[in-house]
């Protein structure tokens, strides 16, 4: 593998944020911590979402070259798993969470672990959440009332009344993180230290010679960098509040330069 183009920045400026991507010989992945929907760091003052974006990132670090999809998965939630007193107890708000996109070049597949996605084979591969799709729908129709009845744009941005309407929701909706629970149609996969279903786990084999690896924080994603880039900055300008175009449970905060992290990572499959 080799690195074509990679870019890395935090939605708020001079932050650190709760992305990140790693590559090893054997390995490529970006990473997206969850935002926080409890309000509660850990004590060494990281975000749950940073905190987990850093240790799943040192462990791929670790993982055996060869190992299968849910060797990973148990790898990757033991080393989340660890970092949390009584992480099967906790209420499921507090515990830190994140998604991934990762490469394995023994097994030659990409595996979308949450709402991360990929570009491979010429083919866009998302990974939507439905709790997801209809919070933003309803934060959308919230904002687009505020504005009949005349709240301005320069307003809601600075205080997202749309985002606090649903925020009890987006609390509650992290109870449906690994359920497995018959005919919940909300559940969904993620990292966060409760067993993860390989079934679950999107799995695309590559054909292609190069592939994208990328956080949802490009909601129009790319073959390139520079055409990535250039679309989020057209929908950040025109839809800020990020619901039309790229409806969203969160818009572009004021003073923000995006409406969330985001992180590119573009290779050559040698």
């Amino acid at each position: 593998m080799k690195i074509i183009e990679h870019f890395s920045q935090a939605k708020t400026p001079h932050s650190d944020g709760e992305d990140g991507w790693v590559m090893t010989e054997h390995y490529a992945a970006v990473i997206d911590g969850s935002t926080s929907k409890a309000g509660q760091n850990f004590p060494d003052h990281l975000a749950p979402g940073r905190k987990a974006m850093l240790t799943v990132r040192e462990a791929i670090r670790s993982l055996h070259p060869e190992a299968e999809l849910n060797e990973v998965l148990e790898h990757l939630t033991q080393a989340l798993h660890n970092i949390t007193a009584h992480a099967s107890t906790m209420p499921p708000e507090w515990r830190p969470t994140c998604s991934a996109a990762i490469y394995s070049s023994h097994r030659n597949l990409i595996w979308l672990i949450g709402d991360c996605q990929c570009i491979a084979n010429n083919h866009l591969y998302q990974n939507f959440k439905l709790v997801d799709s209809i919070l933003s729908q309803v934060r959308a129709d919230v904002l687009h009332h505020l504005l009949a009845l005349g709240h301005t744009e320069t307003e809601l941005r600075q205080n997202d009344l749309g985002r606090q309407f649903i925020m009890d929701a987006l609390r509650d909706q992290t109870a449906f993180a690994n359920d497995y629970t018959p005919c919940n149609p909300y559940a969904y996969p993620v990292l966060n230290g409760m067993p993860i279903r390989p079934a679950e786990v999107v799995s695309i084999e590559v054909e292609s010679a190069e592939i994208v690896l990328a956080t949802d924080g490009y909601p129009d994603l790319r073959p390139n960098l520079t055409a990535s880039e250039s679309a989020l900055q057209t929908l950040l300008t025109e839809d800020p509040l990020c619901i039309r175009r790229n409806a969203s449970t969160k818009g572009l905060t004021a003073g923000n330069v995006s409406f969330d992290d985001r992180t590119y990572l573009r290779l050559h499959l040698c």
